[in-house]
């Protein structure tokens, strides 16, 4: 016999934190081992992108460009920050 029950998000963590340690702990495991090879997957396809992205581009250029654009930020911040 299968039962379906819909949960909303917040009824789901209250009921997994219900659980004893070491079954969060496993189901943890779990769902960190079938999600590496999603997330492998995304960042494979991403930097594909990228690579798409940029091709014909020199990458010296490119590094250049980026470490300027770094640069900006991390002045804008730190000009924030000293507000």
């Amino acid at each position: 016999m299968i039962v379906t029950i819909e949960l909303t998000s917040d009824q789901l963590l209250k009921a997994i934190r219900q659980l004893p340690f070491e079954e969060r702990l496993a189901l943890l495991q779990t769902l960190l081992r079938e999600d590496k090879a999603e997330i492998s997957r995304r960042f494979d396809r991403a930097l594909a992108d990228v690579h798409e992205a940029n091709r014909g581009l020199d990458e010296d250029a490119v590094i250049a460009e980026v470490n300027e654009i770094v640069h900006q930020v991390r002045a804008e911040r730190y000009a924030e920050n000293r507000r």
